[in-house]
Formats: structure tokens, sequence, C-alpha cells
């Protein structure tokens, strides 16, 4: 019979995972919804110069130093513990550290912002110069004040409250999109929307808080208790989760860099846009992903080995199911959609796609392994493999690449992330929560092969007796929910144990009866 607290644990993900698929749907319609009206009333120059400007100043996001992610995680611990006298000494300190360096990098930034020649540096033409620094000015403080609410969002996270957090955050999502669409369909330009989205986020940290402090007495947000010495001692693991994401973005740009360089514009554009259609998967597979960290560092903080255990073991099997389906959809509907997506102004390469889903799977194999180590604050060993498997990966890539092309350096990729990371961080956490290895890689890795034989052989099949004629559009739908199809009975069966299965339907129940 399970627990109370597992129970509650199986709710709280159910939730959670639901809350992120919304807000993927919402984050998607919404960049379907925007683009055309803002095109279409402000018209493409300045649509453009929005863009310009706006990814000018987002690079003032990396003035949280990783903190905010590290702070989390140790409010979340000490909530588990039940030390709220220590919660409410490390909230009121990362509330204080994040706030005071990212204003002060603001205020250093403010009178360049004024002083840069921007109109000549983004060649705008429907802003004038002056409007331009002020814009650029509230969309600074909007991504340094973003910092400091980021802080007192996350504490829905580190209370067992992560679905109530999310919903807040589509909430919110909701609401800017709004926002933009009436500011552009009543005739305001770039200043107006700039100020109405810094008024939005100051009205959102303000509704938190209330909302926190009505529902928790014992949470007490402030700064009374904030020790500048206790923020000093976050600030090397903080950088190292800020390493982290910039070891990824790095790889991205370099293997833009390098595609272009060794093959020009064009094999650009085709090997860009099929790595964008496979960041699907990881797009998927983050709306489970975020719903488990605050589980697992919960269980880390309390011992709890044996929910730790099976929590990760059931988490790596959905990551990995999501892998094999999205995998199966691009490799049967992906010519198709790139077709549509595109217009055809983009040829589809077979065996790049192929070779971006192997890496897309490998990756998966260790999507839950890097949240439970970023989740119970271990850090420097994720940063160690995904650096390793970056660097040797983009080496190997770039040798690969001179005798088998684009599709050469995605397999060289792929080979140095399954080796060093979809393999290698596994064992070490194996070792780390005294999981079986064997029983792992058995319940995992050779289960999700099986999924992926059977989802792809049966999609193949349908689609091949239907002839597979028709629009591309159709066809790629026809594709998609096949896999849907498919790959939900194939994982059901194949892919979870007995009891997963039996949790599983004590949540499918539930979700129905409500």
């Amino acid at each position: 019979m399970e627990t109370a607290a597992t129970q509650q644990r199986v709710a709280r993900l159910t939730r959670g995972t639901l809350a992120n698929i919304l807000g993927q749907v919402l984050n998607t319609a919404g960049q379907l919804a925007q683009v055309p009206v803002l095109l279409s009333t402000w018209g493409t120059q300045t649509y453009g110069e929005w863009l310009a400007l706006s990814a000018m100043v987002a690079y003032l996001a990396t003035l949280d130093l990783g903190m905010q992610t590290y702070v989390v995680n140790r409010l979340n611990q000490c909530h588990a513990r039940g030390e709220m006298a220590e919660y409410t000494r490390v909230l009121h300190t990362g509330i204080l550290v994040n706030t005071a360096i990212p204003f002060l990098g603001f205020l250093v930034m403010l009178p360049l912002i004024f002083m840069a020649p921007l109109a000549s540096w983004l060649q705008l033409r429907a802003t004038d110069a002056g409007t331009a620094a002020w814009i650029t000015a509230l969309l600074s403080l909007q991504v340094v004040y973003s910092i400091g609410y980021g802080m007192i969002f996350g504490i829905y996270r580190t209370i067992g409250e992560y679905p109530r957090g999310q919903m807040v955050s589509n909430i919110r999502y909701a609401l800017n999109l709004a926002l933009t669409l009436g500011v552009a369909l009543a005739g305001g330009r770039l200043m107006a929307l700039a100020v109405a989205q810094l008024i939005l986020i100051v009205v959102t940290s303000i509704a938190i808080y209330i909302d926190i402090r009505r529902r928790r007495r014992d949470i007490h947000i402030g700064l009374s208790q904030a020790d500048w010495r206790l923020g000093m001692k976050f600030l090397w693991p903080s950088l190292t989760f800020l390493a982290i994401q910039l070891v990824s973005a790095l790889l991205i740009h370099g293997s833009t860099l390098l595609i272009s360089a060794m093959f020009g514009a064009a094999a650009l554009v085709v090997f860009a846009t099929l790595r964008t259609l496979t960041n699907m998967v990881k797009q998927a597979a983050a709306t489970v992903q975020l719903a488990l960290w605050p589980e697992f560092t919960t269980l880390d903080a309390l011992a709890e080995t044996d929910a730790l255990r099976t929590l990760h073991l059931l988490g790596t099997k959905i990551m990995m199911t999501v892998a094999v389906c999205a995998s199966v959809f691009l490799l049967t509907g992906g010519e198709q959609l790139v077709e549509f997506w595109t217009r055809g102004r983009v040829t589809y390469d077979a065996g790049l796609m192929f070779a971006f889903c192997v890496l897309a799977c490998s990756q998966s194999h260790s999507f839950c392994t890097s949240v439970l180590m970023s989740a119970s604050n271990r850090q420097n060993t994720l940063l160690w493999y995904s650096a390793s498997a970056a660097i040797v990966g983009f080496v190997g890539g770039y040798a690969l690449a001179h005798w088998y092309g684009m599709t050469g350096f995605v397999y060289g990729m792929a080979a140095a992330d399954a080796v060093i990371c979809a393999f290698g961080l596994p064992l070490r956490v194996c070792r780390m929560i005294g999981e079986s290895r064997s029983r792992f890689f058995t319940e995992v890795t050779i289960r999700s092969g099986v999924v992926l034989l059977a989802t792809y052989g049966g999609v193949r099949l349908v689609m091949s007796l239907s002839g597979e004629v028709g629009p591309a559009l159709s066809r790629s739908v026809t594709a998609g929910l096949l896999t849907v199809a498919f790959g939900s009975i194939a994982a059901y069966l194949l892919s979870l144990n007995g009891s997963e299965r039996r949790r599983l339907n004590v949540v499918v129940t539930e979700l129905l009866a409500r």
C-alpha cells in the first residue's frame, strides 16, 4: 500500500506536470499569435527594433550568477527538515544578494545606455536615439527586477507548492501576452509596451507576496535577517550553476559558428531548422523535469533513499518515453513538418534528422539524473560531466565533419554524450543513491529500446498501409497522432513495471474522477 506521503507526491507531480504542459501550450500559442499581430500593427522595421533592443538587455539576466537556483535548493532543504529559522535567514540573504547585485549592475549600465549610439549600432530607423535609450533602460530594469522577483516566486517550490507557483507563472504569461497584443492593437509603440510589462511584473510580485503571507504565516519575506557573509558563501556554488548554463549556451553558439564556417550559410539554415525541431524533446521533458526538481530536493534532504530511487527510475523512464515518441514523430513526419513550416524553402536531410534524434535520445537518458544532481546541490559533478562531454563532443564532431559533413558533427556530439553523460552520470548517481546499476539499465535502457522499436514499427506500418498521401500538414498530424497512440500503449505495457502501472492507474482514475 502506498503511504499518504507518496500519494501526495504523486499528486503534486501530476498537477505540476499538467501546469507545465499548460505553460508550454500558452508559450507556443503566444508565439504564434504575437508575431503576426506585431508585424501587422508595427511593421517589420519597428518589430525588428523591438527584438533587437530586447536581445540587447537579455544578457543582464546573468547577473543572477546562478544564485537563485542554489538558494532555492537550500530553502527547499531547510523547509523539508523543518529548520524554519535557517529558512528565514537563507531567504532574506538570497533576496538581498539577488536584489543588490543586479541593481548595482543596472546602475553601472544606465549611463552607458544613454551614451551609447544605439541607433547606429542596431540600425534603428523607426525609433529615435533618445526613445531607444529609454526603452532599453526600461527593459533592463525589467530584467534586473525579474531576478529578485524570481527569488520570491521560488518560495512556492520550496514549500511543496510548485503546481501553484507554475499556475501563477502561467497567469502572468497570459496577462503579458494580452497586454502586448492590447497595447499594439490600441496603437501603442515600444515605450508603452516596455512600461506596461514592467508594471505587470511589479504587480505580480506584490500579488505573490500577499498570497504567501496570507496562506503561510511561517514564511517571513524581508531583509531583517540578511547576512552578507552568508551571501558570499553562496557565491561559489552558485557560479557553478551559471557555468553549466554557459557551457550549454557556448555549445549551441559554437556549433552554429562551426557549421557556418565549414559548410556555409545555406547549410546552416538546414542544420538550425532540424536542431530547432529536435529541441521539442527538451521542451517536452522540461514539463516533467521542473515538477521533479523540488521532490528530489526534499527526498535528498530527508535521506529517503528508497523513495528517491523509485522516483529517479520512474522519472528517467518518462524522459525516455518522451524522447522516443518525439524521435519517432520526427523520423516519420519530420519531412512533411519541415515542408509545411518552411513552405518548402528548407531542404530536408533525413540523415541529419536521424543523427539529431540519436543525440536527443542520448541526452534524455541522463535528463532525470541531471535534475537529481542539480536539485541536491551536487552541481560540481554535473558541471564536470557536461563540460567534458561538450569539449570531447565538439572536437570529435569537428573531426568527423571533415568526412561525413554536418551529420558527422552531430554523431560526434552524440557519441561523447552517450559515453560521458548518458551512461557515466547514471552510474555515478546509482552509486550515490544505492541503486542497482544492472537494474537501472535493464529497466530504463533496454525497456526504452523495446518501446522505440515497437512505436516506430507500428507507426511505419500504418503509414505505409495508408499510402502516405495527402497534404504535408495532414501527413505530419497523422504521424503525430499515431506516435502518441503507439507510444503510449508501448510505454504502458513495455516500459513500466507492475508497481508503476498500478500507480499510474490510480493517478489516471483520480484525474478522471475530477
